[in-house]
């Protein structure tokens, strides 16, 4: 999430510091912009995933997954890291300043630690449990966490999907408006 987060302070810059009227002049699509920030942050995502799980073969992580979990587990992880994406994008685009949109991160850790990522929903109080079980990250976390542990997708897949897919659509289509209408 952290590493998400860095593509709201950059696309925020580029907004702010004049970069984005040098573009203009130049003969390249003004999705063109978002898209490249939106690439780089996924890809720079997804390498450091990739050595997240290497360092915990290292110390000892044996998942019960097979090649068809693992497929899975890395499409979630790929539409999941898009989504945040082009949502960290919407928070770059609508921030005044680089720092205010790197506020975005605290949004994204908080989703995250009122979720079953550390600790099981049903240990939590009523009111924290019923945020818990009714946002995002809690079926995604789920889902992943079911995938390479029981090597199973466990029964919130589709809704982690769905949470993953609605926000990158939502999120996708925010930005490309609110870019149009700023730099207009």
């Amino acid at each position: 999430m952290s590493g998400i987060a860095y593509a709201a302070p950059r696309v925020n810059n580029d907004m702010t510091r004049g970069i984005i009227n040098r573009f203009r002049s130049m003969p390249i699509a003004p999705s063109s912009i978002l898209g490249g920030h939106a690439v780089s942050s996924v890809l720079s995502n997804l390498f450091s995933v990739l050595l997240v799980i290497l360092v915990s073969f290292l110390i000892g992580f044996r998942p019960a997954a097979g090649i068809a979990e693992w497929l899975i587990f890395g499409g979630i992880l790929l539409l999941f890291t898009l989504a945040t994406t082009w949502l960290a994008i919407v928070f770059g685009l609508l921030a005044r300043s680089a720092e205010g949109a790197g506020a975005f991160s605290y949004i994204l850790l908080m989703l995250i630690f009122v979720s079953s990522a550390f600790t099981p929903a049903s240990s939590m109080t009523p009111s924290l449990r019923a945020f818990a079980d009714n946002q995002p990250m809690t079926p995604i976390v789920e889902t992943m966490r079911s995938l390479l542990v029981n090597g199973s997708a466990g029964p919130k897949v589709w809704v982690a999907v769905l949470w993953c897919a609605t926000l990158l659509i939502v999120s996708y289509l925010l930005a490309l408006r609110i870019y149009r209408n700023k730099t207009v």
